[in-house]
């Protein structure tokens, strides 16, 4: 079985220029540059007032990921508990939940502490219509992955200043930068309670768009959890895009997993017609 939405949804990382003196379409959603020589109207005010959430928030279909009602429904989706149901139980965790560039639920990843047990991976995938909820992947984490884990989500819940690139006129050369289809991730976190303290709790949803710490850490995540389970390892991620995609593709494999991965590589291979590998569409590409 092959999910070309799987494999091809990153394909709108690729560098597409239209030359149209000039519009020049470029990476991870598209971040779209248009040149003073095109006229760009300014949106009404009653544009700007339909879109109240926080522009951080908003998926590509416009639904509103910071939400308490939406992420009631995504951790629904993937059969999780709250955050704050791991703090009452005492666990330290870090766990993000990763929309594509198309508004779709993609994989959520956890890294679980409970008390008196060892740090474990998780790997959840979505329900779909008419499936079961796979079962999750677990794996356990050693020392030093733990420490990179914990010491990578210091900041996410942070916004720098002057992160996300203004979308003004640039003053030399006229140009407005306006970045689309990006991934958003809801990015959460409770430390262990100490000395009979309440847990603290840390989230953040950030678009891909803003460039932020949250970002940052959600490619560090994925990026782990993939390398604690070789059959997702095996998995050749130039194919699907960036880490997470190859994520969401193992929930595919069976029985001999490193083997279906293989099988499944020179599968995608003969799908793509020999294309070079995608280029990750996590990260966009800044003229």
């Amino acid at each position: 079985m092959i999910d070309c939405n799987a494999a091809c949804g990153a394909a709108g990382n690729r560098l597409i220029v239209l030359d149209l003196r000039g519009v020049v379409m470029i990476a991870r959603g598209l971040a779209i540059v248009v040149l003073a020589a095109l006229a760009v109207a300014a949106p009404s005010a009653a544009a700007a007032a339909q879109r109240s959430t926080d522009p951080s928030c908003s998926d590509d279909r416009g639904v509103d990921r910071c939400s308490e009602e939406q992420q009631r429904r995504t951790r629904q989706l993937f059969g999780v508990r709250s955050i704050e149901e791991h703090g009452a139980a005492g666990d330290d965790v870090r766990r993000v939940f990763y929309v594509d560039g198309y508004g779709r639920d993609i994989v959520m990843i956890a890294f679980v502490r409970a008390p008196g047990r060892d740090p474990t991976a998780w790997i959840y995938h979505p329900e779909r219509e008419g499936e079961a909820r796979p079962e999750p992947f677990q794996a356990p984490v050693s020392q030093e992955a733990w420490k990179e884990v914990v010491e990578g989500s210091a900041n996410f819940h942070r916004s720098f200043v002057g992160q996300r690139p203004a979308p003004t006129a640039n003053s030399e050369e006229g140009e407005i930068v306006v970045c689309l289809h990006s991934w958003v991730y809801t990015i959460e976190a409770v430390d262990r309670p100490q000395l009979n303290s309440p847990p603290q709790i840390r989230r953040k949803t950030e678009d891909a768009c803003e460039d932020g710490p949250g970002e940052a850490f959600a490619q560090q995540l994925d990026r782990i959890a993939r390398s604690m389970f070789p059959h997702c390892a095996a998995l050749d991620v130039e194919q699907y895009g960036n880490e997470a995609m190859a994520l969401a593709a193992c929930r595919i494999l069976r029985g001999d997993r490193l083997a279906a991965a293989e099988v499944l590589n020179g599968a995608q291979a003969i799908a793509d017609g020999g294309a070079p590998g995608r280029r990750p569409d996590l990260s966009p590409v800044r003229l």
